[in-house]
């Protein structure tokens, strides 16, 4: 089988247990579920050695309690996706709503140093 087919095809379900079973493994303290590819986990956020992590509980989850937005403070040398994801670990996060999957950190367009938090469900 020529390789570059095989890199194009999506991931059986055995591969995808497989890979949700080493997330979790790798994050057996967290009171969420790690959603971000596992080949992924090691991508650079940001080259700066200081990030604010904002979660802004802006879902409808909390449409009839709202929420004050929380922030996470990270520094580092090499600021990762798992390296941000064992951070969030250590400060407590927890997504308490219908939305328990982190999916990633999209970095807010007015801040150099900001970052919110993606979550699912």
């Amino acid at each position: 089988m020529n390789s570059t087919l095989s890199l194009n095809m999506e991931k059986t379900e055995q591969e995808m247990e497989e890979e949700i079973e080493l997330i979790n493994n790798m994050f057996p303290d967290s009171n969420f579920s790690v959603a971000i590819d596992i080949d992924e986990l090691d991508d650079l956020i940001t080259n700066k050695q200081f990030i604010i992590v904002k979660n802004t509980y802006n879902c409808y989850c909390y449409d009839n309690c709202k929420k004050n937005a929380t922030y996470y403070y990270i520094r580092g040398t090499s600021i990762t996706n798992r390296y941000v994801i064992e951070q969030l670990i250590k400060q407590g996060l927890n997504l308490e709503c219908n939305h328990v999957f982190l999916e990633g950190f999209d970095k807010c367009p007015d801040s150099d140093c900001q970052y919110i938090i993606c979550t699912g469900s």
